[in-house]
């Protein structure tokens, strides 16, 4: 294993980090982490970066973005970091996903029919809504008591009930795709890469270049920027290239339809005289290679983008490589 310290820890840190490791390698492995000891030295450092910013900056909450490809595992890194910060260093932290802000099916079926149908499915700027994640993060750093939305992947839909989250939160760590990206200016070199297609999405689908400039102008506007702004820190999970997306966004759907069929058993299913289930209890509808292939089109442009930019502007960006291992850090900080 390449040692991924990329901090010089203290005498203290280096001792927290000698007596945590148990804990920590206990709970990666429950996860289906098969290299505990380079995500731990991944997480623990990131953790060790964010307490030292917290003492320099003069604010209660320490909000840290943390944005990546798909598939890089964000949510993965956002859970260990958690896990960090409150079994070290008896911090209270609330995780927020940009998934969980997606706009209601209702909401994106409307968004379809206004603008382009490309907008009902789920995923690129535009699709969230980012005015609610405001006023979310405003409330926590305001310490505030909030309310936080969820989303159901397996229904493509935001669950009904709301979580209640107490005011009291030391850091909020705020994960999701395109945290951090930037869009196309208005120059005409700019524009032209922008109306070039990426892919048969783009090239067919999208010849009126709708889409493309609607998700641009709603990443360059005040909601997206705002959010971004709100960020003490940025963390940025490279992919190793976009091939890769591909076969770990297949692994993505073999879990994704394992949720599907553990929400379907936990509704009650009314059946006909036939013994054929309600239609209101819904079915598995699961992806093939070809529909995997056009989903994840949506995000290719975005994604080849920041691979380019947002590595070289996140706080600390943290290469993986085709086996989904750590093997560099490139940092755009100076450490404290």
């Amino acid at each position: 294993t390449v040692l991924m310290l990329f901090l010089d820890l203290m005498p203290a840190e280096a001792k927290q980090f000698d007596s945590f490791y148990a804990e920590f390698e206990l709970a990666a492995l429950q996860i289906g982490i098969e290299n505990p000891k380079g995500y731990y030295e991944i997480v623990f450092c990131a953790a060790v970066w964010i307490i030292r910013q917290r003492k320099i900056a003069p604010i209660d909450v320490w909000v840290q973005g943390i944005s990546g490809g798909q598939g890089s595992g964000k949510s993965t890194f956002a859970m260990l970091l958690k896990l960090v910060f409150e079994r070290v260093h008896g911090l209270r932290v609330l995780t927020l996903s940009l998934d969980d802000f997606y706009l209601t099916l209702k909401e994106r079926k409307a968004l379809s029919e206004q603008v382009t149908p490309l907008l009902e499915t789920r995923g690129v700027p535009g699709t969230h809504d980012v005015n609610l994640m405001n006023r979310i993060i405003a409330d926590v750093c305001a310490n505030r008591q909030t309310q936080v939305p969820r989303f159901d992947k397996a229904i493509d839909d935001r669950e009904q009930d709301l979580e209640i989250v107490d005011a009291g939160v030391d850091i909020l760590i705020v994960e999701g795709w395109c945290l951090g990206a930037t869009g196309y200016s208005q120059s005409d070199i700019q524009q032209q890469q922008l109306c070039d297609p990426v892919n048969t999405l783009e090239s067919i689908e999208d010849k009126d270049y709708v889409w493309r400039r609607y998700v641009n102008s709603q990443l360059t506007g005040e909601g997206y920027q705002a959010l971004f702004r709100s960020f003490g820190g940025l963390f940025y999970l490279a992919i190793p290239n976009w091939e890769a997306v591909m076969q770990w966004r297949s692994l993505q759907e073999t879990k994704l339809v394992a949720a599907k069929a553990q929400h379907l058993d936990s509704k009650t299913r009314l059946s006909d005289e036939n013994g054929k289930h309600d239609q209101a209890s819904g079915e598995i509808k699961t992806m093939d290679r070809s529909g995997i292939e056009r989903f994840i089109m949506f995000y290719e442009r975005l994604t080849k983008k920041m691979l380019v930019e947002t590595s070289k502007t996140a706080d600390f960006t943290f290469s993986l490589n085709k086996e989904h291992e750590f093997f560099s850090v490139h940092a755009n900080v100076s450490s404290p």
